[in-house]
């Protein structure tokens, strides 16, 4: 039922399970201000230990905004600065982060201390998510692909994948550094009726670019 909600109804009830059979009839979720929760015995929890860690409230705020932007799941903070926290924990060096461009600036300035932030119009965000977020499986398949490859022709599966990995490394890396488009790259790797070129002969009549295109774009729906 609740995929049937339309957006005003979930901005106040998100997908209506928190209030469903509700002792006192609430046709909105409570705010509970207690401190710590009851447990029914020792080392039986009901999901909810001090507020400090998490409340019904603020569980409902959470699945509501999961709700709103589509996600799997969305962690609510105190502050802003909480919030930029965590992120911070989530990336090591060399990531890269996509923002909205009405991101506060501060933010982007503290993003960009520990790697690259792009700033994308707020349209762009589902399909800069599908590539970024999603991509990294394509590319994962991508390299098992090659590896497999490899190991068609009498390569060590684990060497296989250790030249496939660094071979895309060293590509993405070329892409980034020299800022050439991708298409010269190839044409430079290219001989004239060589071996290369009947490879990627062999990857356009199996629809490679079709296929991932269409990947990137079932991932954003």
């Amino acid at each position: 039922m609740a995929e049937n909600y339309q957006f005003e109804t979930r901005c106040i009830h998100g997908d209506g399970g928190f209030v469903e059979g509700h002792p006192y009839g609430a046709v909105s979720v409570p705010i509970f201000q207690t401190a710590t929760f009851a447990h029914p015995g020792i080392g039986k929890s009901t999901g909810y230990d001090y507020s400090r860690e998490s409340n019904p409230t603020r569980y409902e705020l959470e699945s509501v905004m999961s709700s709103l932007e589509g996600a799997d799941d969305s962690i609510a903070c105190a502050t802003g600065m909480a919030a930029i926290g965590i992120c911070l924990e989530l990336f090591g060096e060399g990531s890269h982060i996509l923002c909205t461009e009405d991101l506060y600036g501060g933010t982007v300035r503290m993003f960009e201390s520990i790697g690259e932030v792009y700033v994308i119009d707020n349209k762009q965000m589902i399909a800069g998510g599908a590539l970024s977020g999603c991509g990294p499986a394509f590319v994962y398949m991508f390299i098992e692909a090659l590896a497999d490859g490899a190991v068609l022709n009498g390569l060590p599966r684990d060497l296989a994948y250790k030249l496939a990995s660094q071979t895309v490394l060293g590509s993405a890396k070329m892409v980034k550094e020299t800022q050439l488009h991708p298409g010269i790259l190839k044409d430079q790797v290219c001989s004239p009726g060589g071996i290369t070129i009947q490879g990627v002969k062999a990857l356009e009549e199996n629809n490679f670019r079709n296929a991932v295109m269409e990947a990137i774009d079932r991932s954003k729906k």
